[in-house]
């Protein structure tokens, strides 16, 4: 039991209680459960390291004219995200060379063989034929580096690679990686979360509660404490994703002061 599963099967039912077509359906599931899954990885490093207080934060540059202040601060935090899973990794693997049970095998004239076989146990490993005649300080050097190396054929894969083909992040030669939506991820967004239509400014409260989506300057302050950089770049992030969602026909403004996001779909009430 974990808050993260709750969170994903609400919003599996939120899509599924749609009145839309099946197929339509693939493309908003398939983006909402990659973002799931990214941040249920976020969460467990940070359980990993001890760090859950923090909390994880995803700055979206909402794609300008020209690069702004807050580039940085997205792919900074593109890159904290993407290298907190092998943090939490190599925070696993050095605990276990401080255990008390590793420790007694290093320090005793227990056989290599024994040390060996105290890390396939534990780590359910299959190691190189050679290492049998190896120390036990070399064993658990070739263990952190296979697993490392494994490591980034799967599980650290999950960050970059699916915030990019969820339509999470950016990718851009010469410039790196940072998250800035598209106009299908935005789109899960409004018909996962908005029931009817919604006040915008509490839109962006929610992404922010919700997935740690950081958009407007209330959020950017909840999320660090205070402005990480100027409140305009914040402000103006905001009226730029305000202006995609009425390009995308999913934002009404009905008055100077009164913008809705809205849900082109209905949900089966029955």
């Amino acid at each position: 039991e974990r808050p993260e599963y709750d969170a994903l099967a609400e919003d599996w039912l939120a899509l599924l209680q749609m009145e839309m077509p099946g197929a339509s359906l693939l493309d908003p599931l398939m983006r909402i459960t990659g973002l799931h899954l990214i941040l249920y990885v976020l969460r467990r490093a940070q359980e990993e390291l001890g760090e859950t207080k923090e909390g994880h934060r995803l700055v979206l540059e909402v794609a300008p004219l020209r690069k702004t202040l807050l580039f940085d601060l997205s792919r900074e935090t593109y890159d904290a995200n993407r290298n907190l899973p092998k943090r939490a990794l190599e925070s696993n693997l050095e605990h276990s060379r401080s255990s008390e049970a590793w420790q007694r095998l290093h320090s005793s004239n227990a056989p290599v063989e024994a040390a060996l076989d105290y890390l396939k146990q534990r780590f359910w490993w299959r190691p190189k034929p050679h290492l049998s005649g190896s120390s036990p300080d070399k064993i658990f050097e070739a263990l952190k580096n296979s697993a490392i190396k494994r490591h980034g054929q799967h599980i650290g894969k999950v960050v970059p690679e699916w915030s990019y083909e969820i339509g999470l992040a950016a990718r851009r030669r010469g410039v790196g990686t940072w998250y800035s939506p598209n106009d299908a991820f935005l789109k899960a967004l409004v018909i996962t979360t908005v029931h009817d239509r919604e006040e915008y400014h509490r839109f962006l409260a929610r992404l922010y509660e919700r997935y740690g989506l950081i958009i407007g300057v209330t959020e950017a302050e909840h999320a660090y404490g205070h402005l990480p950089t100027d409140e305009r770049v914040f402000v103006n992030n905001a009226a730029r994703l305000e202006q995609r969602l009425r390009t995308l026909g999913l934002l009404h403004r009905l008055s100077d002061d009164c913008a809705y996001v809205q849900n082109p779909f209905k949900r089966d009430r029955q």
